[in-house]
């Protein structure tokens, strides 16, 4: 909104019942750039992104799912766009719910993931959406979900 101060940085920190770290948010450009800086914490990178503008979606609900054990790892509200888990290695379903705007019902969306034993993997789930990205949003991350900010 115009006029509206920027909202402080609001990065949600917490573990699951089954003991799995998580990070979650990115609604702000310093919420993006905490969040990537922390990336090397975590084995899964998820984001939210309107199709077919990239702007980034918030409050989607998320489900992990182990495709070994059917374990269901983690049942989320995402607290914005970016959402980051340290998984053990496997292979995983990652299921996500949300209405975006310009939509008539909610969408879900569902991507096949291996976390593998080191490093990050990085999962986009595209809803159809008619949400553009603001003009006056001056990202540093170049329109990219996962790319490294600019410089300064």
């Amino acid at each position: 909104q115009a006029g509206k101060a920027p909202a402080a940085i609001s990065v949600v920190r917490g573990v699951t019942s089954s003991g799995l770290s998580f990070l979650s948010g990115g609604i702000t450009v310093g919420d993006g750039v905490s969040m990537h800086a922390e990336r090397d914490r975590y084995t899964l990178w998820i984001a939210t992104v309107a199709k077919p503008s990239g702007a980034y979606l918030t409050e989607a609900d998320l489900r992990i799912v182990d495709r070994k054990t059917k374990a269901i790892m983690l049942e989320q509200r995402m607290d914005g766009p970016w959402f980051l888990v340290g998984l053990p290695p496997g292979q995983y379903e990652v299921t996500s719910t949300l209405k975006p705007e310009g939509a008539s019902q909610p969408q879900t969306l569902t991507t096949r993931v291996q976390v593998p034993v080191k490093g990050l993997r990085q999962a986009v789930l595209r809803f159809d959406s008619t949400v553009d990205v603001s003009p006056e949003m001056n990202s540093p991350f170049k329109g990219n979900p996962f790319g490294q900010p600019a410089a300064k």
